[in-house]
């Protein structure tokens, strides 16, 4: 929902609505019906696939487009990727597909071309930071409540 906020919000990613809206919803829509399934480990295995692979088409939708935003557009981007990593532990995914998913994502951002005008070598490492702080948080937060 935050990703809908965002392209709202920003004219520079009005273009990206049309993937904005359709990804959330459908992964709502999935994980929703995956919970009436019978086996909850088995559900919990296939939405965390299902998470890896909407990471990846994610950022390679997020690559692929041409012309560079601006520094607070990326920056947006890059707190929605650290809310993603520290709400990813409690999305019932495994820890393993929690890494993939911030490996893709890293290792998008370090061999891409700049998508911003901050330029290399600045946006990997906020893209790795943002991932790293998100995972912390959530970590962290999922330690304190158990």
């Amino acid at each position: 929902l935050t990703q809908v906020a965002l392209a709202v919000s920003d004219p520079e990613l009005r273009n990206s609505l049309t993937v904005a809206i359709p990804i959330p919803v459908i992964m709502i829509a999935f994980r929703t019906w995956l919970h009436g399934a019978g086996s909850q480990e088995h559900a919990r295995l296939l939405y965390s696939r299902v998470m890896v692979i909407y990471v990846t088409l994610h950022v390679t939708c997020a690559y692929s487009m041409h012309g560079t935003v601006s520094a607070a557009t990326f920056l947006s981007s890059r707190a929605l990727f650290g809310l993603h990593a520290a709400y990813a532990g409690y999305s019932a995914t495994y820890r393993s597909h929690q890494l993939a998913a911030a490996a893709i994502i890293a290792a998008t951002s370090i061999f891409s071309v700049p998508v911003s005008t901050i330029g290399h070598p600045v946006e990997p490492i906020l893209t790795c930071a943002a991932l790293l702080l998100g995972a912390t948080v959530g970590l962290t937060a999922e330690h304190a409540l158990q």
